[in-house]
């Protein structure tokens, strides 16, 4: 029954693997939230308040709270696959997503941080300035 106690061990550190993730992308939530409310502000797209980014089709990154009758939806990451005109409709919390897809959102998110993300600063910074 050695080869089942090192399943049970993988398993494990998978366990651990991924808490440890969602700890540090909650801490990127965090060092981003902020910096993107002031650069971004309060975009409204037909009087709704979006407070959001895309980071590809389906992932979107909540800078800041938002509340739609009984709906919230806190700082964080989320996937959905619902949108209309481009606004995503309740997404699901990032954490709440399980295995592969999970960690192909983790490696989207890594990627769009290093090359998009300092673009979409960028260019909002320059917007305001106008």
């Amino acid at each position: 029954m050695e080869a089942l106690e090192k399943l049970k061990g993988l398993c494990k550190e998978r366990k651990k693997r991924r808490k440890k993730a969602i700890k540090l992308l909650e801490e990127l939530e965090q060092e981003l939230a902020y910096p993107l409310s002031v650069i971004i502000g309060d975009e409204c797209y037909k009087e709704i308040f979006t407070g959001h980014v895309w980071v590809n089709n389906g992932l979107y990154f909540r800078y800041k709270e938002h509340r739609e009758k009984e709906f919230k939806e806190d700082v964080g990451f989320y996937i959905t696959e619902d949108e209309i005109d481009g606004l995503p409709i309740w997404g699901v919390p990032l954490e709440d997503v399980k295995g592969r897809l999970f960690w192909q959102c983790v490696s989207d998110i890594c990627r769009w941080a290093e090359n998009v993300l300092p673009t979409i600063m960028e260019a909002a910074k320059e917007k305001r300035e106008e």
